[in-house]
């Protein structure tokens, strides 16, 4: 019965390590990706802006 508690406390254990890791793991590749993203792709980000800029337009016409 102890082993079998201690085997199930590891597996409970475990899950939380590997929601920390994957937390860890995307915060150190984004820089990368972010780099990637916005090195080739200048013109699709204007257009961004520019909807960005309607959007807060519209949003300052509904308030």
């Amino acid at each position: 019965n102890l082993l079998a508690t201690l085997i199930i406390t590891k597996k409970m254990a475990e899950p939380q390590k590997n929601v920390s890791d994957s937390v860890v793991k995307p915060s150190s590749l984004q820089p990368s990706i972010i780099m990637k993203i916005d090195g080739p792709s200048e013109e699709p980000n204007n257009t961004e802006i520019d909807e960005n800029d309607k959007n807060a337009c519209l949003l300052k016409k509904q308030r």
